[in-house]
């Protein structure tokens, strides 16, 4: 008898340890959220900053082991990089955008060609004769 009160005692210790887990992991998450959205737009610079250095840092190592003073290392990567971007957006963004545009225009076509398959398809699907029978099984 004593030992299937323990066993309930223990049940329910579980259970209060398992409740106030999950109480405390969504006022967790809360607080989170909360200081997210609070600190959201410092917070994602931050973490562009880090991205940037984390994926330049090799090319700063390379010319360091070049003999290049860590100084100019450092400059000498940001400007390389600060070309590749402004290249980057001289020369691929507007053929992205030309694409993009050209999609745009093109939509009306793929929603008339796709209507038209549907519509043909509904066309065939009717054709067929399916007895009523068959919808029992």
């Amino acid at each position: 008898m004593a030992n299937v009160k323990q066993e309930g005692i223990e049940k329910y210790k579980r259970i209060g340890i398992f409740s106030w887990a999950v109480l405390g992991v969504i006022l967790l998450l809360g607080i989170g959220l909360f200081a997210l959205s609070r600190l959201g737009p410092a917070f994602f610079l931050f973490v562009y900053t880090m991205a940037i250095v984390y994926i330049l840092r090799p090319i700063v190592r390379f010319f360091e082991k070049k003999k290049v003073p860590p100084l100019l290392a450092t400059i000498i990567t940001y400007v390389i990089f600060i070309l590749s971007v402004t290249i980057l957006l001289l020369y691929v963004v507007p053929i992205i955008i030309e694409q993009i545009q050209g999609f745009v225009d093109d939509v009306p076509a793929y929603i008339k060609a796709i209507r038209q398959y549907f519509n043909d398809y509904q066309g065939r699907l009717r054709r067929v004769h399916i007895p009523v029978e068959a919808s029992k099984l």
